[in-house]
C-alpha cells in the first residue's frame, strides 16, 4: 500500500484500497498467531501506552512483522481507532487509556509483582511449555503451593484454590470450572489459570484465577496464558470476560497487567474485602478480536 492509496483521495488506489475486517472462523488460527507475535513485540521492544503492529503473510500463511509503528495515527478514520472500535473501546475511552499510561510509572519488576503482575521482557517462546486442560492428581498440592508461594493469597484463598481443582479432578466436564495448566520441559506445573461461565447469563465467563509459580514471573507467562484462555471462551461461545482483583496498593502491578491486556475497569465495590480494601472489576469484550 504506497503514497496514493494512503493519502491522494482522489486516486484509483485510494478509491479501490478497501479496509476490512470480515474474517472467517477458518482464519482464526492464523488471528491467534498474529495477536501472539503482537505481544512478543511488544514486550521485546519494551513499550508502552499503545502501538501497532504491521505484518504481511505469504502464501504459506506465514506472518512477517513489517514495522512496529510507536506512534500510530490515531485520527477518528485511522485504521488503529477502527480497530479499538471493534474491540467494543469508545474513542474517549481510547485517549483516556493513552493518557493514563503516559503518566503512570512504570510495572516493577518481578520480586515485587504478583503472579501475573508485569509486561514481560522475555517473550514466553523462550520456555518450552505444554498447555493441557486435564487435571491430574498432583495438581492440587501443586496448586496450593504455588499460590502460596507468590505471597499474595491468605490460607483461606489457597485453600479455595485447591478445591475448585479438586472440585475439576472428581467431577470432570460436569465441574463448574475449567482449568488451563502450564507444565515446563520436566512436567513440572508452573502456571495455570482457572475460569467458568458466569451462572444465569449467556456468554459471559469469570476468570477466577491466573497464578504463575515466582521464579517464571515476568517472562510472558501470564500473558500466554490469559490470551490462550480467551481463545479457549471465545471457541465455547464466550463474549465477555469478567477479572475481580483488590485495589490494595500491593495489587497494583496486577491491575496494570490487566489494562495492558486490554481490560477496562468496569465497577468498583467499596470496602468488598474488607474496610478500604475494594473489589475492582475488570470486563474485556471478546467480540470481533482477533487476538
Amino acid at each position: 500500500m504506497g503514497f496514493r492509496a494512503k493519502w491522494e483521495p482522489d486516486s484509483f488506489e485510494y478509491a479501490h484500497t478497501i479496509r476490512r475486517f470480515d474474517l472467517s472462523p477458518a482464519d482464526g488460527p492464523l488471528l491467534r498467531r498474529l495477536g501472539e507475535v503482537a505481544l512478543q513485540c511488544w514486550d521485546v521492544f519494551e513499550l508502552r501506552g499503545y502501538a501497532r503492529v504491521d505484518f504481511r503473510v505469504d502464501p504459506s500463511g506465514r506472518p512477517w512483522v513489517l514495522e512496529v509503528n510507536a506512534n500510530p495515527c490515531i485520527a477518528p478514520d485511522a485504521g488503529f481507532m477502527e480497530s479499538a472500535k471493534r474491540a467494543g473501546l469508545r474513542p474517549e475511552e481510547v485517549l483516556a487509556r493513552i493518557l493514563e499510561a503516559a503518566v503512570r510509572p512504570p510495572t516493577p519488576g518481578p520480586a515485587a509483582a504478583p503472579a501475573s503482575g508485569r509486561v514481560a521482557t522475555h517473550p514466553v517462546h523462550c520456555l518450552e511449555l505444554a498447555l493441557r486442560e486435564s487435571p491430574r492428581d498432583t495438581d492440587e498440592d501443586a496448586i496450593r503451593e504455588m499460590a502460596a508461594a507468590t505471597g499474595f493469597f491468605r490460607p483461606d484463598e489457597v485453600e479455595v484454590a485447591g478445591e475448585l481443582i479438586r472440585d475439576r479432578t472428581e467431577r470432570g466436564p460436569g465441574s463448574d470450572y475449567r482449568f488451563l495448566l502450564a507444565d515446563d520441559a520436566q512436567g513440572r506445573l508452573i502456571g495455570y489459570t482457572c475460569y467458568g461461565q458466569i451462572p444465569c447469563t449467556i456468554g459471559s465467563y469469570d476468570l477466577s484465577w491466573i497464578v504463575v509459580a515466582p521464579e517464571f514471573q515476568g517472562r510472558g507467562l501470564g500473558r500466554h496464558l490469559l490470551r490462550e484462555t480467551e481463545a479457549r471462551i471465545r471457541d465455547l461461545g464466550g463474549g465477555r470476560v469478567y477479572i475481580e482483583t483488590s485495589s490494595l496498593e500491593k495489587y497494583a502491578p496486577t491491575q496494570h497487567f490487566y489494562r495492558n491486556c486490554g481490560y477496562v475497569l468496569e465497577a468498583r465495590h467499596r470496602d468488598f474485602y474488607q474496610p478500604r480494601d475494594d473489589k475492582l472489576v475488570f470486563v474485556r469484550s471478546l467480540e470481533s478480536r482477533g487476538s
